[in-house]
């Protein structure tokens, strides 16, 4: 083999061993931080004034029923009527409990007829007993008839109440000051024991029903003065004080209800009616985080911290109050930490980026 063919094979061979050598050898890529916007956020001192909406409701609401089965004669109201206390509002035909009374009188007119014979057949035997006439145990037997007439009487008198009572519910009246919200039967109609006929509501004392986050609810007692301000008087304000607060969130969540009562409302103000509910509170240092920096996942929220090595770091936070500029943070983040408030969809946690201060 000559010297110029040794030293073409020589080359070739370490060509193809260096090619075979890069093909091996792992590419090393190098991931490029990404950009994002940065805020760093500062306490604020926050007037912690409490406000919350509501509707106006009567404080005093009631269904009318009856006890008897009859059928409905005459309904004089209709929904949204105004009624006073005494009102005649529903009558209803019941044969059955005006038997019940006639036959209830009938028994109270024959037991004081028994009882009027049995007084006077005791003083008869009484006037004996004092001659000689009459023995000790005629003027016992006449005591008992006497005692069991007088107790007959009661009896009857008792059973002709209690159906009267049972008849005045052929006859329902307003018990209150107010106007009627809902008419449930109309003449004709059969009623039923304990079934809703009209359901009246109070004008004379009103209240708003709010509902208070849980972390609130401890700021509510029994007694407390708030104000009032009323959509359709907007240039007024009104007293109140808390009435109740119901001591379970079983109304909606972590919602707590509260009844707060209006105190000096005109004579304009009307159930359904909105408005909201003010409290005054200290002023507390607060973190605020702008909308934009907020990450929603389900029923998560949190944002991007960026840490000391200049990665974003999911933090998961307990949110307050909304305002202007963006939500009041109760827990997750502290005052001096910066966070990303503008990104692209790139950007995952424990990625490095490189950031520019937010305006």
């Amino acid at each position: 083999m000559t010297p110029i063919i040794k030293i073409s094979i020589v080359l070739a061979a370490a060509t193809w061993l260096a090619a075979c050598g890069s093909e091996n050898k792992s590419e090393v890529i190098i991931e490029q931080p990404i950009a994002v916007v940065a805020q760093q956020v500062e306490g604020q001192k926050l007037s912690n004034d409490l406000h919350y909406s509501g509707q106006v409701k009567s404080h005093n609401q009631s269904v009318l029923s009856t006890k008897v089965m009859g059928q409905v004669s005459n309904v004089l109201v209709k929904a949204g009527d105004h009624v006073s206390k005494g009102d005649l509002l529903i009558t209803i035909k019941s044969k059955g409990v005006n038997a019940q009374l006639a036959a209830a009188k009938a028994m109270l007119n024959e037991a004081k007829a028994a009882q009027v014979n049995a007084a006077k057949n005791y003083n008869r035997i009484e006037a004996l007993k004092s001659k000689g006439s009459a023995t000790q145990q005629e003027l016992d037997q006449a005591t008992s008839v006497k005692d069991m007439a007088n107790a007959r009487v009661e009896s009857a008198r008792h059973q002709v109440a209690s159906v009267e009572e049972l008849l005045s519910y052929t006859s329902l009246r307003s018990h209150i000051d107010g106007f009627v919200s809902a008419k449930y039967v109309n003449p004709g109609d059969m009623a039923n024991p304990g079934s809703p006929l009209l359901a009246l509501e109070s004008t004379q004392s009103l209240k708003i029903d709010i509902s208070v986050p849980e972390f609130e609810v401890g700021l509510f007692n029994e007694g407390d003065a708030v104000i009032i301000q009323l959509n359709a008087f907007a240039s007024q304000s009104f007293n109140g004080v808390v009435d109740k607060v119901i001591p379970s969130s079983a109304f909606s969540g972590a919602q707590f209800q509260v009844a707060v009562l209006l105190e000096n409302a005109p004579k304009g103000v009307k159930p359904g009616m909105f408005g909201r509910v003010s409290r005054k509170g200290v002023s507390s240092e607060k973190v605020i985080v702008p909308k934009s920096a907020l990450i929603q996942k389900g029923q998560l929220t949190g944002v991007f911290v960026i840490s000391d090595q200049a990665e974003a770091m999911l933090r998961w936070l307990r949110l307050g109050r909304e305002m202007a500029q963006g939500y009041e943070v109760l827990s997750g983040l502290d005052s001096g930490e910066r966070i990303v408030v503008s990104t692209d969809d790139r950007l995952r946690d424990g990625i490095k980026v490189s950031f520019t201060k937010s305006n």
